[in-house]
């Protein structure tokens, strides 16, 4: 059976189209599939399986005859994702995939087996989004024995706003961009798509501990004293709930123009008048980046909805202990820091 150009639409399995060959063998009453199938433009579901086993399963089965689609078997089914696949597992997370697979089992419980890789796409983590890392081949590896959970090796990152610890007396309670300060968050994975949590690594640069980073990716942000500003996490829940639709599109934007980086993210913007009230509103702000190398990066940030001029930032890692970071306005603010960070 020649298939081309078919739309399929298997509930909770499969959405999309596909194309290829079809061997049928077996009988009629149980049919053997196998050949091989191209799918595109569609959505691979991994929902979580039913458990044949349990107590309940067992009764509510015990005087119903197996239905027709159970009956019919894969046989070494090939299955190549095309153009345009998605691995989904809603909502944890979407990937943009590609590879081949073996796929046995029956209709409505397929087991594939193979690696395939992942392209694009994020993991949400609490209220954060984590895209995937660019230098890293990342792997969704199917086995028999864990069929609709795959094995996960994965590189992360996120980028969050959080409050600058700063000496200065001056500035402290400013949340503008002189006392906001972008954390990048980055997240490893290794293991079972079902046991993120359990699996996940976590890191920053600027480095925070562990707590601080769980707290910024719940949307909160952390004070001076370490305490988590939960007004302020608002921003970080709004850039997530609100940006995240768009962020697909801006990344392929940026990879257009060869950016490592391009994100819009909303921040809060303060003046302090001399009566030392502040006066705080929420601004939208566009952010672009290139990583010259591993250890040495650009950046620039721009309020599109103030008149403030552009900010211009250096990031240099001179080594595991220290690093330097700049940045400029060209006008009334320029600052230089010398971080030195150890770890006891």
């Amino acid at each position: 059976m020649t298939l081309k150009q078919l739309v399929l639409n298997l509930k909770g399995l499969y959405q999309g189209g596909a194309n290829g060959n079809l061997e049928i063998t077996g009988s009629v009453l149980k049919p053997i599939i196998g050949g091989n199938i191209e799918l595109f433009n569609g959505q691979v579901l991994l929902t979580e399986s039913p458990d044949e086993n349990s107590a309940a399963n067992k009764i509510g089965n015990q005087n119903k005859p197996d239905p027709e689609n159970k009956i019919t078997r894969l046989n070494n089914l090939g299955l190549k994702l095309g153009r345009n696949i998605q691995i989904v597992k809603s909502p944890v997370f979407k990937f943009q995939a590609s590879g081949d697979l073996i796929v046995n089992g029956s209709l409505v419980e397929p087991i594939p087996e193979g690696t395939i890789k992942l392209n694009k796409g994020a993991v949400n983590l609490f209220t954060t989004q984590l895209n995937l890392a660019k230098g890293h081949e990342h792997t969704a590896t199917f086995s028999p024995r864990q069929p609709r959970d795959p094995n996960l090796d994965i590189r992360l990152f996120a980028k969050i706003l959080d409050i600058t610890q700063n000496s200065d007396i001056s500035r402290q309670g400013s949340t503008g961009l002189a006392g906001l300060e972008t954390v990048r968050v980055e997240a490893s994975i290794n293991g079972l798509a079902s046991l993120i949590n359990d699996n996940l690594q976590l890191k920053s640069n600027p480095s925070r501990s562990q707590t601080q980073i769980v707290t910024l990716l719940g949307g909160g942000l952390i004070d001076n004293q370490g305490r988590s500003d939960s007004n302020l996490g608002l921003i970080n829940i709004a850039s997530s709930a609100v940006f995240s639709n768009f962020q697909g599109a801006f990344n392929e934007i940026g990879d257009a123009f060869g950016l490592s980086e391009l994100r819009i993210f909303p921040t809060i913007v303060s003046e302090r008048p001399a009566a030392g009230k502040n006066n705080s509103s929420l601004e939208l702000a566009l952010e672009a980046g290139i990583d010259i190398s591993p250890k040495f990066s650009l950046s620039t940030i721009k309020i599109l909805t103030a008149n403030d001029p552009l900010q211009w930032g250096i990031n240099y890692r001179i080594n595991n202990q220290f690093r330097l970071r700049s940045s400029t306005n060209l006008t009334d603010d320029t600052r230089a820091v010398i971080e030195f960070e150890r770890r006891f």
